[in-house]
């Protein structure tokens, strides 16, 4: 006698819209203008592969789904170098 396979239950609609706002907040600080300012070191080199994520991401806080949905990948921060030109 073979035991059933347990399917979890898809995320809602409201699920996946808490999990789209709760990445979108985990990103935030990227949109604060020191971050991104380059008379600033160090600063953030890849702003704009953080706003792809976000504008992705976005479409489901938005514009909600139910069932499994394949979320981007968060990128990983690239930093000015604070020390560059320092001897």
């Amino acid at each position: 006698c073979a035991l059933p396979i347990f399917q979890p239950k898809p995320p809602t609609e409201e699920q996946n819209k808490q999990t789209a706002m709760s990445l979108l907040a985990a990103t935030d600080w990227v949109n604060q203008p020191d971050v991104r300012n380059t008379a600033n070191n160090p600063h953030l080199l890849n702003g704009p592969d953080f706003d792809s994520y976000r504008v992705s991401v976005r479409i489901y806080a938005v514009y909600p789904v139910a069932g499994n949905i394949d979320w981007p990948v968060k990128p990983v921060e690239q930093w000015s170098d604070p020390f560059e030109g320092i001897s």
